[in-house]
C-alpha cells in the first residue's frame, strides 16, 4: 500500500520499503540493521513524511470500514471444532463432568447464535430459553420440523423419496431427544454444581460426540440454506 502511495505522488520509494516487502523482512531489518530504537523510529518517520505531506496537500481522507461477517463467530466451522477440542481435552484430563458441561454449552451457544440471526429482536427472550426450547424454536427456522410425508406415491422413484423423507424425520426426532438428553445429563452430572451422579468416561465421550454431530448438522444446514438463497437472488 505504501508503494502505491509513493508511485501515485511520483515519490522515490525508499530502500527501507523497496527491499523489505514483507512485514517479517521489515521487522528483521529494524532489529538487525538499526540497533537503537530511537534511530529506528527516526528513520521510519523520515521515510513516511513525504507521504504524510502529500496526503495533507491533497486533503485525502483514509477510512477503515468494518464489514460485518455473514456468520457470527461461533458459527464458523473452525470455531465449532475449537470448542469441541476443549471438551476432548477435558476427557483426556479426566474431567468428565467438565466435558459434559462443555458439550451442552457448545450446542446451546450455537443454537442461540443461529436464533439471533433469525430473531434479532428477541434476544432477551432467547437468553431465557432452556436448551430444548431453543432447539424447538430453531427447528422451525431451519425447516427441521417433521416433514409432510405423503403415502400416495405412484411409482418406485416417488416411493424412494417418501422413504427418504421418513428417514430424515426419524433423524431429526433423534436430534430432539439428544438435545433433551444433553440438557438433563449436564444438570445431573455436570460441573456447574455438586453433581447428583458421577460422570463416567464413556458418558462424557458420548456427550462430546453428540455435540459434534448436532453442531456440524446445524452449521451445514444453515450454510446450505444461505447458499440456496444466494442462488435464488
Amino acid at each position: 500500500m505504501l508503494i502505491l502511495f509513493y508511485n501515485k505522488y511520483d515519490l522515490r520509494i525508499p530502500d527501507l520499503f523497496e527491499k523489505n516487502r514483507e512485514l517479517t523482512d521489515f521487522l528483521n531489518y529494524l532489529v538487525e540493521e538499526i540497533q537503537l530504537e530511537s534511530e529506528a523510529i527516526k528513520e521510519i518517520k523520515e521515510e513516511l513524511y513525504p507521504i504524510l505531506d502529500a496526503l495533507e496537500l491533497k486533503n485525502m481522507k483514509l477510512e477503515v470500514i468494518y464489514v460485518q461477517p455473514e456468520l457470527p463467530e461461533i458459527l464458523t466451522h473452525s470455531h465449532i471444532l475449537t470448542e469441541v477440542r476443549k471438551g476432548e481435552q477435558r476427557i483426556e484430563q479426566g474431567d468428565y463432568a467438565g466435558a459434559i458441561t462443555s458439550s451442552k454449552t457448545l450446542v446451546e451457544s450455537v443454537i442461540k447464535e443461529l436464533l439471533l440471526v433469525f430473531e434479532p429482536e428477541n434476544e432477551s427472550k432467547i437468553d431465557g430459553y432452556d436448551l430444548p426450547k431453543l432447539f424447538k424454536h430453531l427447528k422451525k427456522h431451519l425447516n427441521m420440523n417433521d416433514l409432510e410425508i405423503k403415502n400416495d406415491a405412484t411409482n418406485e422413484k416417488e416411493r424412494f423419496k417418501t422413504k427418504y423423507a421418513e428417514s430424515l424425520s426419524h433423524i431429526v426426532r433423534g436430534f430432539t431427544s439428544v438435545v433433551q438428553g444433553l440438557a438433563e445429563i449436564r444438570n445431573l452430572s455436570g460441573d456447574s454444581h455438586l453433581p447428583a451422579v458421577k460422570a463416567s468416561k464413556h458418558h462424557a465421550v458420548m456427550a462430546v460426540n453428540a455435540s459434534i454431530t448436532i453442531c456440524n448438522f446445524l452449521f451445514h444446514t444453515y450454510k446450505y440454506q444461505q447458499e440456496a438463497k444466494q442462488k435464488v437472488k
